[in-house]
């Protein structure tokens, strides 16, 4: 009977991968999260591997790879990185784990309590070492770093909370951001549509306001629009870094606009960003009502843990949030995704089949009438249609009050 081979492990693999740098050292860099000090309730593999999922992106990006250790450690290694990105990716990590005492002792201490960074140019040797200490049997992570800083290389500190809170305090709040077409005013990068409730088949009054990046505003940031032509990163991630540019701005529009509730379509990756944690302070500070956040359903069904994580830090702070640019076709598999969920947001500009309407139908008896918008109506059919499915919330070209 022929038997399985044994697969490499994690530790092995990067010992493997540590040893081949050795020919390609120039603009390397390793990061070495040490999440195996967290506390144990913390260190719960599905905690682990979310923290691995929220660096996969910079790992793409930038060449490299993410090695996922047996001790709950993760590894990085990275091709010329750019150090405002890897800063953001480390501060989500951390924001995933701010609870713990090992991320408030960096508050207090710095990054080396959870972080090592090594210089591969420089360092290929402490790094192939630690890799072979992780794969010894019984082996361990890397101490603290003792070596002298020009040989590891030093881990700079991101935002502290303390940073936070006083960024999240200033103002005035800007009203424009530069781009590559010159400085634009954040409203103009804008969609904002209202939201109208039916009573009958006609539009009755304005409930709220449905706002999200502009499709074209990718074209106002050239960088963004050539990774995105190149294949170094998706329109997702694109659109996610112009959301984190804007929600100062989008914060201040917010605060001027009383009226009406408001529903913000913004990405998961945004949600995890050191931006939004700015952008909830300032709106705690300010008092302001927190909007309804829109899930955009290709990150909640493409990452299901991410999505998870995000929505139990808006039911604290107290969000509502829902499922939002989800197409009738994609309904059917929505099931599991709308676990949760406070409300759904479909794309409905065509003609709604019995076999949809009686799934709208069970959505609206479970989330309630004034949980269910219909997007995208462009025509009186399209009315006619989604009222007739029990859809009394819509927005698109055809609504105007």
């Amino acid at each position: 009977m022929l038997t399985k081979p044994k697969l490499p492990t994690s530790e092995e693999l990067l010992l493997d991968y540590a040893r081949r740098l050795d020919r390609h050292r120039e603009g390397r860099r390793a990061l070495w999260l040490h999440l195996s000090r967290l506390a144990r309730q913390n260190r719960h593999e599905s905690n682990i591997r979310l923290a691995a999922n929220l660096l996969r992106p910079l790992a793409r990006r930038f060449q490299g790879e993410v090695f996922q250790l047996t001790s709950g450690d993760i590894v990085v290694c990275l091709k010329d990185p750019e150090e405002r990105m890897i800063d953001s990716v480390l501060f989500d990590v951390r924001f995933s784990f701010a609870q713990d005492p090992l991320m408030k002792r960096v508050d207090a201490e710095g990054p080396d309590a959870y972080l090592t960074i090594y210089d591969i140019g420089r360092a290929h040797a402490a790094f192939a070492a630690a890799a072979a200490r992780a794969c010894a049997p019984g082996g361990s992570a890397p101490a603290a770093p003792e070596r002298a800083e020009e040989e590891l290389g030093t881990a700079r500190l991101i935002l502290s909370r303390a940073e936070l809170r006083a960024k999240a305090s200033a103002g005035p709040l800007p009203g424009h951001v530069e781009t590559s077409q010159g400085r634009i005013a954040i409203e103009r990068l804008l969609e904002r549509q209202v939201i109208a409730r039916l009573e009958g088949r006609h539009v009755a009054r304005r409930w709220g306001w449905r706002e999200h990046v502009r499709a074209l505003a990718l074209d106002a940031f050239e960088p963004l629009a050539t990774a995105v032509a190149r294949h170094q990163m998706t329109k997702g991630e694109a659109f996610a870094e112009i959301e984190r540019l804007l929600l100062g701005g989008w914060a201040d529009l917010l605060s001027t606009e009383s009226t009406g509730r408001h529903l913000l379509l913004i990405r998961t990756e945004t949600l995890i960003s050191a931006e939004f944690l700015v952008f909830d302070r300032w709106l705690e500070d300010k008092r302001l009502d927190r909007p309804a956040i829109g899930f955009v359903a290709e990150d909640v069904l493409g990452d299901r843990e991410t999505a998870d994580y995000v929505r139990g830090f808006l039911r604290e702070r107290g969000y509502r949030f829902g499922l939002a640019d989800l197409s009738l076709a994609d309904l059917a598999g929505a099931g599991a995704a709308l676990s949760g969920m406070m409300f759904l947001e479909i794309a409905a500009s065509g003609e709604i089949s019995k076999e949809v309407a009686s799934r709208l139908g069970r959505a609206i008896g479970e989330l309630g009438a004034e949980a269910v918008l219909a997007t995208g109506i462009a025509t009186q059919a399209s009315l006619d249609s989604v009222f007739k499915a029990g859809i009394r919330l819509v927005s698109g070209p055809a609504v105007r009050v």
